[in-house]
């Protein structure tokens, strides 16, 4: 098992505090967020991770070979940002032919990974979603044995796949996927991973995985930090009690 984590992003929400520090290294009570991914990982096992790089990318390199994580890290630098879709693709070598942890670089949670790692390998899944139940307006559609079906926008009334009657969960920012499903990217370089998901339902076994996490946040926006910055200073707070 080898780990992915999402670097490349500009982080727009987040100015003028990312145009000079990238979104996974905003300090979050005194430890940044890539920091806290990667620990992640480590604790369960993965020692191999790529990280793809563009906004500040030097920064992100920099910040790594400063640190001993006791990780070997591969950088995928992408001169134009590839969405999560070409981001995968564009690392297939270092796959190989082992199963990936995808993990966004703006997203702290914490639950069972071996969990979903476990059920992504017992029933042979090309790929397994971490999803769960969370206000938001965006939601993953599954049938009732967690299919993926398809993809919902409930503010922009727009979807794509099947939606109607099906189970609705919000996606995680983490998932597990396969090499089986390098056989099926498109040839473009550039290209959203859900919609090449739905577009391969009929080729690629998709499960969603429900889980319960401990805490989770998005840091994208100023409010949504500076709720996770509130959490992990009270958490911690706790833990040195």
């Amino acid at each position: 098992m080898k780990g992915f984590i999402l670097c490349a992003g500009l982080g727009t929400r987040l100015r003028p505090l990312t145009d000079t520090v990238p979104k996974p290294l905003i300090d979050i009570d005194g430890e940044n967020v890539l920091e806290k991914i990667i620990k992640k990982l480590k604790n369960n096992g993965i020692t191999e991770i790529a990280v793809n790089l563009h906004h500040l990318s030097d920064k992100i390199i920099d910040f790594l070979k400063s640190k001993n994580f006791g990780v070997k890290f591969h950088f995928s630098y992408e001169k134009e940002i590839l969405d999560t879709g070409g981001g995968i693709k564009k690392i297939k070598d270092f796959v190989s032919n082992e199963n990936l942890i995808v993990h966004n670089g703006d997203i702290l949670t914490d639950f069972d990974l071996n969990s979903a790692i476990n059920f992504h390998e017992k029933y042979k899944n090309d790929v397994t979603l971490c999803v769960m139940e969370r206000e938001g307006s965006r939601k993953l559609a599954f049938d009732g044995e967690m299919n993926l079906s398809g993809w919902v926008n409930i503010e922009k009334n727009i979807h794509d796949g099947e939606v109607k009657n099906k189970i609705m969960y919000s996606f995680m920012g983490v998932h597990i996927i396969s090499p089986n499903v390098f056989r099926f990217m498109p040839k473009e370089d550039k290209f959203p991973i859900f919609d090449f998901y739905i577009k391969n339902l009929k080729n690629i076994k998709i499960k969603g995985y429900a889980v319960k996490p401990d805490y989770w946040f998005d840091i994208g926006t100023y409010e949504k930090l500076e709720k996770a910055k509130n959490f992990f200073r009270e958490f911690n707070k706790g833990r040195k009690l």
